[in-house]
């Protein structure tokens, strides 16, 4: 009888082409930490385009600045033609000066669109029906720091008006009599009545109530402020520098967006005496905080169109009762850089500026023609 074949079975190896839960766990984690390490390097590369993109913003305007100079002869004025008479419709100036620098911003088309016989109200909405509101309405990337993610949020000045996040140097608080108290006041009566003032003594000439108000400390000089009535030098003297834009009136979580205020008149005194009251407010807020760079077209003291040197970058803004009637609220730069803030200078060029920096260094930049020696910064 033939021998049974013996019958033999094959079981194929099975290959395993996946991978094992302690094998994803590994690969998810090693993603996870290289997605750590590379996104703040992201961030800040993101960072320093908008930085770079603010800088060459302030930058465009400095150049604007010195054409406009060419073509005139003087800087352009901040508060044009101002008169406190009328409706809103009907009384003229509250026209900001970066109005006229549009056509050397190549916003020609815009500025085309304004009627410099219709002004503004003083923190009062603007109307659909205002002649000059489609022209407010336009958003220009230039006078906008894409670092400020509230920006275009500012609905204060009406839905649509368009935000500002560079404002131009007014120099100090006008009650401030300077380092020592060599600093010439005003002889009249300030329009609120509040005694003597401080010729502004910034970057800024304001038209108000017919009267213009000089950068000089001598009320016989001319008004006008041009390259040669900058003393200490172009390049020693700020001319804008950047404002973050309140969105939440006083409710903005965000100090530096808001207005301390106090309800008394201010004081008479040197920079330090005043820098030394402002440091010392209560956390209290105005709701003039809600205009903070809501417009770049309408010059009013709570808009922040302009600042004062005070109070260091990034650190609180005072306002001191009834003293936006005659520019007098005291606004720090502030921005969304890190450290500090960027400073167009006189002579058109942009600085860095350090929330750090001295304060006897800061004021002086403020002054055009206090003759204080600048040191590096």
């Amino acid at each position: 009888m033939p021998v049974a074949e013996q019958t033999q079975t094959y079981f194929p190896t099975i290959r395993r082409y996946g991978f094992t839960l302690v094998e994803l766990l590994v690969v998810i984690a090693i993603i996870s930490l290289l997605v750590s390490l590379l996104l703040p390097a992201v961030q800040q590369a993101r960072e320093a385009a908008r930085r770079a993109q603010c800088k060459n913003n302030l930058k465009q305007i400095g150049i604007a600045l010195h054409n406009y100079h060419d073509t005139a002869g003087m800087f352009p004025l901040y508060n044009i033609g101002q008169t406190t008479t009328g409706d809103e419709t009907s009384r003229t100036g509250r026209i900001s000066g970066l109005v006229m620098l549009l056509p050397y911003l190549e916003q020609g088309n815009i500025y085309d669109q304004f009627d410099f016989n219709k002004g503004f109200a003083n923190s009062t909405v603007v109307r659909p029906n205002h002649p000059n509101f489609q022209a407010i309405a336009n958003h220009i990337s230039g006078f906008l720091c894409p670092s400020d993610f509230q920006a275009r949020m500012n609905t204060a000045y009406g839905r649509g008006v368009g935000n500002l996040n560079y404002a131009v140097n007014f120099g100090w608080p006008r009650q401030a009599t300077g380092f020592n108290g060599e600093r010439d006041f005003d002889p009249t009566t300030s329009p609120s009545g509040n005694g003597e003032m401080g010729f502004p003594n910034g970057f800024a000439t304001i038209y108000y109530d017919n009267t213009l108000y000089s950068s000089s400390n001598d009320p016989n000089t001319s008004c006008t402020v041009r390259v040669r009535d900058i003393i200490d030098g172009t390049t020693n003297t700020a001319a804008f520098s950047e404002i973050l834009i309140n969105v939440g009136g006083y409710n903005d979580p965000d100090l530096r967006r808001q207005h301390y205020r106090s309800y008394s008149s201010p004081t008479i005194g040197t920079l330090r005496n005043v820098y030394e009251d402002c440091r010392d407010y209560p956390s209290g807020f105005t709701s003039y905080s809600q205009w903070i760079g809501g417009t770049w077209a309408v010059v009013d003291g709570n808009s922040s169109t302009m600042y004062q040197h005070l109070m260091p970058p990034n650190s609180k803004s005072c306002y001191w009762n009834n003293q936006w009637w005659h520019h007098n609220m005291q606004i720090t730069p502030s921005s969304e850089h890190a450290g500090g803030v960027s400073v167009l200078m006189a002579d058109g060029s942009v600085r860095f500026v350090s929330d750090n920096i001295y304060l006897d260094t800061w004021w002086a930049l403020g002054a055009r023609d206090d003759g204080t020696p600048i040191e590096s910064f």
